[in-house]
């Protein structure tokens, strides 16, 4: 042993094998090979097809969470003006309930004025009987 010399192990196992065989058996390796590689080829192709069709969903995702978002905007701002005029028209007809409860006040007193002179101007004995007085009217 100590005297040998060292060959490789693979050139040990191969020195059994006519020449044709041993041809053979190396174009299968490679066919084994290339096949192997043809394999990861394929699983490489297939993963980059789904990451580029992840990115692309990815993309639209993005794309519609941004029109949602510009709509929601545009909405949010058409709510705001509508919730200004509800409040420009409440102070308007808060006003116009003011005036009106006004203008009531004073046809009411005006109303007690006539009611009055219309009661003064009539007999109270002919008007209101003998069981009313003028103090039950007012």
């Amino acid at each position: 042993m100590l005297g040998e010399s060292h060959q490789p192990l693979v050139e040990i196992r191969l020195q059994g094998f006519p020449h044709h065989q041993l041809t053979l058996h190396m174009y299968h390796l490679h066919q084994h090979q290339i096949l192997d590689y043809s394999m990861l080829l394929e699983r490489l192709i297939m993963a980059v097809e789904q990451l580029a069709d992840f990115q692309a969903w990815h993309c639209q995702d993005l794309k519609w969470d941004w029109e949602r978002d510009q709509n929601d905007c545009i909405l949010k701002e058409k709510h705001l003006t509508l919730l200004e005029r509800i409040v420009v028209a409440q102070d308007h007809q808060s006003t116009m309930v003011h005036w009106v409860v006004e203008v009531t006040e004073k046809d009411c007193w005006v109303l007690d004025t006539i009611v009055a002179l219309t009661l003064s101007f009539v007999l109270p004995d002919a008007q209101l009987g003998p069981h009313y007085s003028w103090g039950d009217l007012f």
